[in-house]
């Protein structure tokens, strides 16, 4: 008689998704999964934080960024300088009298100057577009490490859903090895059987859609850091 009450009380389980409305199974689904994301949180920060760093190293439009920034700051230091010192000389193959006597060679040194405020207004000028730079490398940075922190959940929730289906398939397994047995005593029938089997079939298509979703979730991952595609990703 138990036996009997615990195979009723799995069939209106499993009978409750055709009842529910499917706004309300992606109201539980997302409560669900959001639920999982803030227990793992703490333990994922350290590790997303590692795959943001590695994006940033690897990331070639950042490396270019970087680059103007850094030709923009050369160009600040090269403002502030004066020009170089030029120094000639001549040798004279006639010696031409002057008042001081005859002049064998004539040497000279020449420093350029800037007009007064030149350099100020040069070097605000610079300092201006290192700063653009600068601003341009701080977006980057963030869109990037935004675009990383959500692939990064994306795969959590895959891989947490999984779980979780994979536990109901298990558990309905057992349930189905208990039917069996209650069948072969007689006190239940080869329909509860089959629709413990029906219902195990559907959360298997299901987990192996979101095994595809997952895969592809981890392309375009391993993209974001600049990898093999098919690199191996830790997911905690």
């Amino acid at each position: 008689m138990k036996m009997i009450m615990l195979i009723s009380k799995i069939f209106i389980l499993s009978d409750c998704d055709e009842v529910t409305s499917s706004a309300s199974k992606k109201t539980y689904k997302y409560t669900y999964l959001s639920f999982l994301l803030l227990i793992g949180a703490c333990g994922q920060s350290q590790n997303l934080q590692s795959y943001i760093q590695e994006a940033e190293a690897n990331n070639p439009n950042l490396q270019a960024y970087e680059l103007r920034y850094n030709i923009a700051q050369e160009k600040v230091n090269e403002v502030n300088a004066l020009p170089n010192t030029t120094l000639s000389a001549g040798y004279f193959v006639s010696e031409p009298e002057t008042r001081t006597g005859a002049q064998r060679a004539r040497f000279s040194i020449s420093q350029m100057l800037p007009w007064f405020g030149t350099i100020t207004a040069r070097e605000n000028y610079a300092s201006a577009m290192a700063e653009t730079e600068f601003v341009e490398i701080a977006i980057a940075k963030r869109k990037l490490s935004l675009a990383v922190a959500e692939s990064y959940y994306q795969l959590y929730a895959f891989k947490a859903e999984q779980d979780v289906l994979l536990k109901n398939i298990r558990l309905l397994k057992s349930y189905e090895q208990l039917a069996l047995t209650s069948v072969e005593v007689g006190k239940a029938s080869a329909v509860d059987v089959l629709r413990l089997q029906i219902r195990q079939n559907e959360l298997e298509k299901q987990k192996e859609v979101l095994g595809e979703d997952y895969l592809a979730e981890k392309v375009q991952f391993n993209n974001l850091l600049n990898k093999e595609e098919n690199k191996k990703i830790t997911v905690m």
